[in-house]
């Protein structure tokens, strides 16, 4: 059995007296099942990533821009019903150079619940600054249903972020909570608390570290229309304090 997946979206970030960003990530998966246990496919990824001062500059009010393509190879493997593992690894090609882009996830799932820890090595952005950031994340995810309208779910994490001469690193920890209002409607509420530390290297000196801490709580009303592959277009309306 063969099957195409695609996705596209498209984000705006901005946080007073930062940058602004725009960022458009189109992606495709060509996937054929060999066997009852393998999967094998290709992918292709094109991001791109606009920056612009909130304060324009009286110069030029153009802001500067960042776009990748990444190619891959795609494997999946059922160890058993209930246990699967998922690779993805390739290449990155932004801006005249080249960087792996990996990703590998293992999931269990239990009677009202599932399990995942998935590594990976990607390109991201940070909200309120300008350029692409270098990221290396673990992360983990547990999820439980207790009756059938309701889930929770704790995603804790951790992300080893490069650029330029500036490094951080940073630890994560989310708890959602998912009631199915209707087939097509989501009542989401989330907590997450984020600590970063990091520090900048200029001229081989090593810039005191910098230590900085974020908490946000939001509530969501998400629709979720089945479309003809197994993919689904979400819409969502957020809230966040």
């Amino acid at each position: 059995m063969t099957s195409v997946n695609g996705l596209y979206s498209f984000t705006n970030d901005k946080r007073a007296g930062g940058t602004q960003t725009d960022t458009h990530n189109a992606s495709i998966d060509l996937k054929r099942q060999f066997g009852r246990q393998d999967t094998w496919g290709v992918g292709y990824t094109y991001r791109h990533y606009k920056f612009n001062d909130q304060e324009p500059s009286p110069v030029s009010d153009e802001g500067s821009t960042t776009t990748s393509h990444v190619g891959s190879l795609i494997w999946s493997h059922e160890f058993t019903p209930l246990t699967s593992v998922t690779l993805h690894g390739g290449a990155r090609f932004s801006e005249g150079s080249t960087n792996p882009e990996v990703s590998a996830t293992i999931q269990h799932r239990l009677q009202k619940g599932r399990l995942s820890f998935t590594y990976a090595r990607s390109q991201t952005t940070a909200i309120g600054q300008g350029g692409t950031i270098d990221t290396e994340s673990f992360s983990a995810s547990a999820s439980y249903q207790p009756i059938r309208f309701l889930s929770f779910s704790v995603t804790p994490s951790y992300y080893r972020n490069d650029r330029q001469n500036d490094q951080s690193d940073v630890y994560s920890f989310g708890l959602n909570a998912t009631y199915q209002m209707t087939r097509w409607l989501n009542l989401v509420g989330s907590y997450r608390f984020s600590f970063r530390m990091g520090h900048s290297t200029i001229q081989q000196a090593e810039a005191p570290a910098e230590i900085s801490s974020e908490t946000s709580v939001s509530c969501s009303l998400s629709s979720a229309t089945p479309t003809a592959s197994t993919e689904k277009a979400v819409l969502s309306v957020e809230c966040e304090v």
